[in-house]
Order: structure tokens, then sequence, then C-alpha cells
């Protein structure tokens, strides 16, 4: 695998940044007006890479320390872990990158995304929370193990002192997912999958599961369909735990093929938890799969009642409503999307045991 260091940034971007706590960040709607009336569309991949470059060198040298930017085929990556240390480290998420692919579908990414995967590996906490603390909500803070960071240009952020091969596999997961319309349980359970099977997470999610269950009653249940649960204090811990083991409980009890589970994950929305996705492609109700975790009750998503969602709408015959390509099976492909038929078995992830991570 090819890496380059940069030597140089190109032509100036710096009316393109702002900056926070003396760190740069990228001024989103500033670095989309320019693109707009300065690039053609089919200089785009090299105008972002530029950009990139240009963005992540400011940064090097706000954080001294020795930090570097260096390139492989998919990714950039700043870091202080000298050559070699970066050279494991591209290496790490390459390999992770292409597992994941297998999974998901070479076809994920829309046709018109251009730019490579950005990682930012802080070896100091400090400069971390500084760098995340721009894109903090009122009240959240910026401790924590990792993040993906889906303001404008979509980064990954992560404090080395974590374990960063399992917080990668993680925060690469929502990376890759950004731009489909999940259920925050699938969304999480994804990436606790990810956590565990590629990047060898061994958090113990299945016994906070049994110590949170009795959190959930067919009223708080719908705070875990709407997502909610999962910015709550009270309530993150068995969300997580959760949404683990949903997603955990998908691939031994109902055993998609990789098609099956590669659409289930495309057509899954937010708007009705992933209900009708789950019924069509798992071949069950959603609150049917509740049910195998949390005993005999009514789980059923009701986004009726949820605070600012309403109810989705289905078409008379009973097909969501999406823009996209019917294939030969007859499903609706996302617009810009397509099957790719590469083998992969999904396997239950090993019995998890170890420190917690939350990426918010």
């Amino acid at each position: 695998m090819q890496i380059t260091r940069m030597l140089h940034c190109g032509p100036s971007f710096s009316e393109l940044f702002v900056e926070s706590l003396g760190l740069p960040h990228p001024h989103c709607s500033r670095v989309h007006s320019h693109e707009r009336a300065e690039v053609e569309p089919k200089d785009a991949e090299d105008f972002w890479r530029r950009f990139v470059w240009d963005w992540l060198s400011r940064l090097a040298r706000a954080l001294e320390s020795g930090y570097a930017v260096r390139e492989s085929a998919n990714f950039f990556l700043l870091s202080n872990a000298g050559e070699r240390g970066d050279h494991a480290l591209l290496l790490q998420m390459e390999s992770a990158r292409k597992k994941m692919f297998g999974v998901y579908g070479e076809r994920l990414l829309p046709r018109e995304t251009v730019g490579k995967h950005v990682v930012l590996m802080f070896s100091d906490g400090a400069d971390y929370a500084r760098y995340y603390s721009r894109y903090l909500q009122d009240g959240e803070t910026a401790a924590s193990g990792g993040v993906c960071i889906r303001t404008g240009y979509v980064h990954i952020a992560i404090p080395r002192a974590s374990e960063s091969g399992v917080v990668f596999a993680h925060e690469f997961s929502h990376n890759l997912t950004f731009q489909l319309l999940l259920p925050r349980w699938l969304d999480e359970g994804l990436a606790i999958y990810m956590e565990q099977t590629i990047g060898g997470g061994a958090h113990a999610y299945a016994d906070e599961f049994l110590e949170s269950r009795t959190h959930w009653t067919p009223d708080t249940i719908q705070q875990f369909w709407d997502g909610s649960a999962f910015f709550s204090t009270e309530s993150q811990k068995a969300a997580y735990s959760l949404a683990a083991m949903m997603f955990r409980t998908i691939l031994t009890d109902f055993s998609p093929t990789p098609e099956a589970l590669r659409k289930f994950v495309l057509a899954a929305d937010f708007s009705d938890a992933g209900a009708y996705a789950c019924a069509r492609y798992i071949g069950s109700p959603l609150e049917a799969v509740a049910a195998i975790l949390l005993g005999k009750a009514d789980w059923e998503p009701r986004p009726e009642i949820w605070p600012g969602k309403p109810a989705p709408e289905i078409a008379d015959d009973d097909s969501p409503e999406l823009d996209g390509e019917l294939d030969e099976n007859g499903f609706l492909w996302p617009k810009g999307m397509k099957p790719e038929p590469e083998p992969f078995t999904p396997t239950p992830p090993p019995p998890p045991k170890g420190p917690r991570h939350l990426d918010y």
C-alpha cells in the first residue's frame, strides 16, 4: 500500500476555514459555495483532495507535537505516531474498510460521493476534547472514546489513549452509513457488531442488557425506537446494550442471507424504526425480534406518538416511497445504490467483555 506524506499545501484556502480554540475547522457553507462556483464536476475529486490536505496540514501545525498528514488509497490520516506507526494504522483501516464493504456492499455510498475518509488520531485527550468541542450541542461534553463527526466533511476523531482499533471500527461503521436514514438502534447495533467482529472489541453488552432489561416497558420502548433513549443519561446504557442484542438476535435467530441483510440495512428508515424493512427483508415484525429478548408484551413501534415525528405514509401497494430503481428481484434500491454480490456470512460476535466506549 502506497502512503504519501504531504510536503506542501498547494493553493491557499484560508477563507474557507474558521478557528475555534486555536484549531482550524472547515467552514462548511463557504467550502460548498466555493466548490459550486469554482470547481468543474470533473475536477471535484482533485479539489477535495487538495482541500483536505490543506485542512489537515493546518491542523497539524496548530497541534504541533510532531503531527503529520499521510494518505493511503482510501484514507487521510492525521497522527503523530511516526511513519511506521501511521503505516500500521492505515493498513488496519484499509483492512477494516474492505471487510465492512463485504457486509454493506460496494454500492453503499452514492455514486456522486467524492473524497477519501478522514481520520484524526489525537495523542492527547485534551487536544481531542479541544477539537471536538466545536461540534458539541449545548449540555454535551467531549468526554468520549471517539466520534464520527457528521457535520460538513464527515470525518472520525479518536484519542489514541482509547482502544483505537475498536473505536475506529465502531465510528467507521457510522462513517459508511451516514447518508442512510437508519433508525438509531440499527445504526448503533451495526457499529457495535463491527467493533466486535472487525475491531476485536470485547465489551460486555450482553451482561449490560441483562442488568438493564427491566428498564424496558411498552412505554419506554418507544424512546428506543425513536432514538431519544441514546441521548439520555438514564437510558443510554440500556439503549446501547439492547441495540447490540437486537442486531445479534436478527443474525442468530433469523439467519438472513448476506443479500437480505444488505437490503434490510439499505431500506431501514428511522421514521418507523425500520419496522417495514425488518418485516420485508428479515421476515419478522420488529416487535417480534424485541419479544425474543424482552418477553411477551406490546413492543410495536408507534411513530404516531413520537415527539415531532409523524407516522410514515405507506402507499396503497404496501411498498415504501423511495427514489431509486428496481432490481431483478423487485427490490427498490435507493438512488445511487446497487447490490454488490460479495460473499459474506454474518456471524455473531464473541462473548463481549471489557471497557465501554460511547461516541456521544
